[in-house]
C-alpha cells in the first residue's frame, strides 16, 4: 500500500514536472517571438520615421519653392523687369485706391526720356537700356518713400504723389533734373522732359490729370527741341 502510494505520487510529480517544463518552454518561445516581433516593429518604425522626415524635408522644400515662384510671379506682374519700378498695371490698380478725398491734393508727374530712339539706333539697345536704368535710378533717388514711381511705357515714367501740392511736384522735378544732369551715356548728357498736374477737387477726373501732365511734358519737349536735334545729329 505504501509502495503504491509512493509510485502514484512520484508519477504525478513527474507528470507535473513535464507539464511545467512544456509550459515554460512554450512561454519562453512566445517571449522570444514577442521580442522578435517588437524588434521588427521598431525597425519598421525607424524606417517609417526616417521616410517621414525625408518626406517632410522634401515637402518643406517644395512649399518654399512654390511660395518663392508665386512671389516672383506676383512681383513680375506689378514690376518692370528692367528697372524694378512699378508697371502700368500696378499704377492702374493703385490710382483707383488713392483717388479719394483723403489723399487730396494728388499730383501726377509725367516724364519722358529724351532721345532714346537715337541711342537705340546708333549705340545699340544695351545703351538704350542703360539710359532707361539711369533715368529710373534718378527718380528712385529723389522721390519719397510713399511716392509711386511707374515705368509707364518704353521711355515714359509716371510718379503718383498723394497728399502733395503742385509746388511739391515741381520741386521733385527740379531735384530729378539736377541729379540726372550729372549722368551721361558715352559722354552724351541725359535729360528727361517733365510735366505735372494736380487734382485738388474730388469731382476732377484723375485720368484728365494724367493727360494734362502728359501735355505739359510734351510742351517742355517742344521747348527743348533744338537741344534734342543737336544731340541726335552728333
Amino acid at each position: 500500500m505504501v509502495v503504491f502510494t509512493y509510485d502514484r505520487v512520484d508519477k504525478v510529480a513527474i507528470k507535473d514536472e513535464i507539464s511545467y517544463g512544456e509550459e515554460n518552454q512554450r512561454l519562453t518561445q512566445e517571449n522570444l517571438d514577442l521580442k522578435r516581433e517588437i524588434q521588427e516593429l521598431r525597425y519598421k518604425l525607424e524606417l517609417t520615421t526616417k521616410e517621414l522626415r525625408q518626406f517632410n524635408i522634401a515637402l518643406k522644400d517644395e512649399i518654399h519653392e512654390r511660395t518663392k515662384r508665386e512671389e516672383e510671379i506676383k512681383y513680375l506682374s506689378y514690376h518692370d523687369e528692367l528697372t524694378g519700378l512699378y508697371n502700368r498695371r500696378y499704377y492702374q490698380e493703385t490710382v483707383r485706391k488713392l483717388d479719394n478725398e483723403d489723399n487730396l491734393p494728388i499730383s501726377i508727374i509725367f516724364g519722358d526720356v529724351n532721345y532714346l530712339k537715337h541711342i537705340n539706333d546708333n549705340m545699340g539697345h544695351d545703351k538704350g537700356d542703360e539710359l532707361i536704368q539711369k533715368a529710373a535710378n534718378s527718380l528712385k533717388a529723389v522721390c519719397r518713400k510713399d511716392d509711386v514711381i511707374v515705368r509707364f511705357g518704353g521711355d515714359e515714367f509716371v510718379i503718383l504723389l498723394a497728399n502733395s501740392s503742385n509746388e511739391v511736384a515741381k520741386d521733385i522735378i527740379k531735384r530729378i533734373e539736377k541729379l540726372i544732369s550729372s549722368e551721361s551715356i558715352n559722354n552724351q548728357p541725359i535729360s528727361i522732359a517733365f510735366g505735372c498736374y494736380t487734382k485738388e477737387k474730388v469731382d476732377e477726373s484723375i485720368e484728365n490729370i494724367l493727360k494734362k501732365a502728359e501735355e505739359l511734358m510734351y510742351e517742355q519737349k517742344i521747348a527743348k527741341k533744338e537741344y534734342v536735334v543737336s544731340f541726335s545729329t552728333k
